[in-house]
């Protein structure tokens, strides 16, 4: 069993993770996007550094929970990283999956049309789309960094973080919350942005608490981003998540994270 003041540490180390993702990860992009446009047109090397900051910083987010889990005496399964067996409804939608990859790309790569609503789409974060092909291989490692790591601190994290803070929270308002803060965190792209990508955030919350394979959730994102760059080329102090996720109201009715 872990020490009182390990688990006391954990809570803490956690409880800054969340106020980050709800608080600071809106203000922060916001400011450092803009910056980003700014210098944009005078250092060539903008972009990238825009990029690896992206990486380093949610990977290390991402650590941070997985340490603090341990800590607690918990494991990755809490925030529901755990290996789920290949069935055929899995089999399905990787099917689809793959179908949603390949299509869009084909898509640009014949229909100008497509390529200029893509474009048009893509107007509130023209800044982050890469332009050279050293751009293009770092974007690429932010599309799997946000698809694991995303899903890992909005769907996983977050959802148990919430549920161990107000103990009895039905599983819809968890739901709720990770999608409106999953759609604040991209407030450097505009309220429409922020509207989108919160009623994306709700999607994806929705199919975390009704599935076991977290990574379709995250191969989608992946698929997203990564296509994406292809069409530009063309009360009491509350315990940590592990010590309360096995009495919340999400797993215990065996609805994993």
């Amino acid at each position: 069993m872990p020490s009182a003041a390990l688990t006391g540490a954990a809570f803490v180390i956690q409880t800054l993770i969340a106020l980050y993702l709800v608080i600071g990860e809106p203000l922060y992009g916001k400011v450092a996007y803009r910056r980003l446009l700014d210098a944009l047109d005078r250092d060539h090397s903008a972009r990238i550094r825009f990029y690896r900051g992206i990486i380093i910083l949610e990977w290390a987010l991402v650590f941070l929970v997985l340490l603090t889990l341990r800590m607690a005496g918990g494991s990755a399964a809490d925030i529901g990283l755990r290996p789920a067996a290949m069935g055929s409804d899995a089999a399905v939608l990787v099917a689809g999956l793959s179908v949603g990859l390949v299509a869009p790309v084909v898509l640009a790569a014949v229909s100008r049309s497509y390529r200029q609503v893509i474009q048009r789409q893509g107007g509130s974060v023209r800044g982050l789309i890469p332009s050279r092909g050293d751009e293009r291989w770092w974007f690429a490692l932010v599309a799997v960094t946000a698809g694991v790591c995303e899903e890992t601190l909005f769907r996983g994290f977050l959802m148990a973080y919430l549920t161990a803070l107000v103990p009895g929270i039905p599983v819809w308002a968890a739901v709720a919350a990770s999608g409106i803060i999953f759609g604040m965190a991209h407030l450097y792209q505009g309220w429409g942005g922020v509207l989108t990508t919160g009623v994306v955030g709700l999607l994806m919350a929705s199919g975390r608490s009704s599935c076991t394979h977290w990574w379709i959730c995250g191969s989608w994102r992946f698929r997203s981003r990564g296509a994406t760059a292809l069409h530009e080329k063309t009360g009491p102090p509350v315990a940590p998540v592990s010590r309360l996720c096995s009495q919340c109201d999400l797993c215990r009715v065996g609805v994993p994270l």
